[in-house]
């Protein structure tokens, strides 16, 4: 629920009747949720106001959720801005990497920016962190700052800190990938194991799956 503090997955028995099934237990006051679909697969997106993301799961099966009584947190990542509100927007189908149904959402900030989050397919999630790493280690970055210290989450003062679990590409920061010069293109490939080209076209891909305009 929005304007909450933390995040719940309710059961309702009728049109009148409603039970608490699950809940996040870290206390996040949420700004904006949406769903977050790939093929049969269903989790929870929240925001909070210090421009927390957490992808939520509801999996009774997982001895950690107590039941199924603690919703578990798959992915998180932070964002320097508030976000207003969440759209999730069916992605296009491109090459065979995204023949899966899948659905992006777009969010927009008090800032006034615009970003998305889309679920990608394991294997393009393994070569794009290897790259993720290689970059935050081999390239300069802005005023010397750590692109992954700064995207860990900010817990609330007197709140229960969660364990981070990341598992979320910095786009910022790989899609700088394209504009470097082709023999640091070729190093960076090199120690991900990879080519530049299927670099490339992951991240081609991923653009135009989640072009929607």
């Amino acid at each position: 629920p929005t304007g909450s503090t933390g995040s719940s997955f309710s059961l309702f028995l009728s049109t009148l009747l409603q039970a608490m099934y699950s809940k996040d237990p870290c206390g996040m006051v949420i700004t904006a949720t949406e769903f977050i679909t790939a093929q049969r697969s269903l989790g929870f997106l929240a925001a909070d106001v210090d421009g927390n993301i957490k992808v939520l799961d509801f999996d009774p099966r997982d001895s950690s959720s107590e039941g199924g009584s603690r919703l578990m947190v798959r992915a998180d990542f932070h964002q320097p801005d508030v976000i207003n509100q969440f759209v999730r927007c069916r992605m296009q189908t491109v090459g065979r990497g995204l023949e899966l149904k899948r659905c992006a959402s777009y969010f927009g900030t008090s800032s006034g920016s615009v970003g998305f989050i889309a679920p990608i397919t394991r294997t393009m999630h393994d070569r794009l962190h290897l790259l993720e790493i290689q970059m935050i280690a081999w390239l300069d970055h802005s005023a010397g700052l750590n692109p992954a210290a700064f995207r860990h989450v900010v817990p609330r003062r007197g709140a229960v800190a969660d364990q981070p679990r990341g598992n979320v590409i910095d786009g910022d920061l790989i899609y700088l990938y394209p504009a470097l010069p082709l023999q640091q293109k070729l190093a960076l490939a090199q120690l991900c194991e990879t080519t530049e080209q299927q670099l490339t076209r992951d991240l081609l891909e991923m653009q135009l799956a989640a072009n929607i305009f």
